[in-house]
């Protein structure tokens, strides 16, 4: 049931996903406050692979009950529809140092050899078209905020989405560069939280993170741990998409995610239970990840998200999904095994909260009170609105 990436691309992004042994742990409470309320085959560029009612008791008064119908009958409360819960996560655009042979000899590159932007030309364009496709998606899923990598072909490609969707970023360090040998352990090898600060008004980018006292943005999430392997690099990974998709289970808000290859291939083989063999990834590759919270079957809730049905989409991505119904039942106990491994690492990062971590939460909470409070005034100016005319066709 193992997979691997066959083809990676180069920022350390591309390579075999989690061992199922692996430990590692995050984000429940983060963006509680940003909601209200069988075959196998190659599959290249992209690819789709699979309330309550209650009746009131209250007395019928001259001038009616909500809980009960013309004739003085109780009729049941109208339940709200399953929330249509979607998660997408987006790699990168095209960054100038893959294509650009003289980058790291220029002032950027010497200054910013593993933080590179993205390309003026391509990188800037193909952005803009995904956020465009974006856009269509968030007719129907309401995104409500975008999670960045810090790293700044992250921040630029986000920008584009943000601009179009018109909704804010939180850059969270946990959803960063896998941090291996290839980089030094210190300084860091992204702009530091006062240049990314700078960055984002550059950008026109509304973040959620806190400024601190010295104009820096505050930095949600963890920083990765050096040297880091790349299978803890994907467990890490794992464990914060998990926790974004409690938070978007608990506060019925929808989300994107930005960040490295990685990211998306151990996401795409967690989604796939197991079966997904990445062969290719290119910028831009994205997962669009749909369910209906409603349909979930009872004990799946006990495995953690990823043992969830899912329907999913993926597109500038080739994979090889391995299907095979003689093994199924085995396939499918493997994969349970992994989701079990993946709550363990879940319940440690949990035990490791921080104050930033409580930050976080504050910071979603705000942002939740504000978005409720502007549906609600919405609705009031509709309501008024219906009621003026009605009064209007009186006349």
């Amino acid at each position: 049931m193992a997979s691997s990436t066959k083809a990676g691309t180069t920022d350390a992004e591309q390579g075999k996903p989690a061992p199922r042994n692996s430990n590692g742990k995050e984000i429940f409470d983060a963006i509680e406050r940003l909601g209200s309320a069988p075959g196998s085959g190659p599959s290249g560029g992209s690819g789709t692979a699979s309330s309550s009612s209650a009746s009131g008791g209250a007395k019928a008064n001259d001038g009616g009950s909500p809980n009960k119908g013309p004739c003085g009958c109780l009729r049941r409360a109208k339940a709200d529809p399953p929330f249509q819960q979607t998660l997408v996560i987006l790699r990168h655009s095209e960054r100038q140092d893959r294509v650009d042979p003289g980058y790291h000899d220029s002032e950027e590159g010497k200054a910013w050899p593993h933080d590179a932007p993205l390309t003026r030309g391509h990188g800037i364009d193909l952005a803009q078209r995904v956020a465009k496709e974006l856009a269509e998606i968030n007719k129907e899923a309401n995104f409500h905020v975008i999670a960045c990598s810090p790293y700044k072909r992250c921040m630029e490609t986000a920008a584009e989405v943000a601009k179009v969707i018109g909704v804010p970023v939180l850059v969270d360090q946990e959803i960063g560069e896998v941090r291996d040998r290839t980089q030094p352990e210190t300084p860091s090898p992204h702009r530091s939280a006062l240049e990314l600060k700078t960055m984002a008004q550059d950008l026109q980018v509304k973040t959620l993170n806190p400024i601190l006292e010295d104009g820096s943005l505050k930095m949600f999430g963890k920083p990765p741990t050096w040297p880091e392997t790349l299978d803890d690099a994907k467990n890490r990974y794992i464990v914060r998409i998990e926790t974004y998709i409690r938070q978007s289970m608990e506060t019925k808000q929808n989300m994107i995610i930005v960040t490295h290859a990685d990211a998306v291939a151990a996401a795409l083989v967690m989604f796939e239970r197991g079966g997904a063999d990445v062969q290719k990834m290119d910028f831009c590759a994205r997962i669009i990840a749909r369910r209906s919270l409603k349909q979930e079957k009872k004990g799946q809730e006990d495995h953690g998200v990823f043992a969830a049905q899912w329907k999913l989409e993926f597109k500038d991505l080739g994979a090889e999904l391995l299907h095979d119904a003689a093994m199924a039942k085995y396939y499918e106990k493997q994969h349970l095994e992994q989701c079990d491994e993946t709550q363990q690492m879940v319940a440690k990062r949990k035990d490791k909260r921080t104050k930033t971590d409580m930050m976080f939460d504050n910071t979603m909470k705000d942002l939740l009170t504000k978005q409720k409070k502007e549906e609600d005034e919405e609705e009031a100016r509709e309501a008024a609105k219906e009621a003026k005319e009605a009064a209007a066709n009186k006349v």
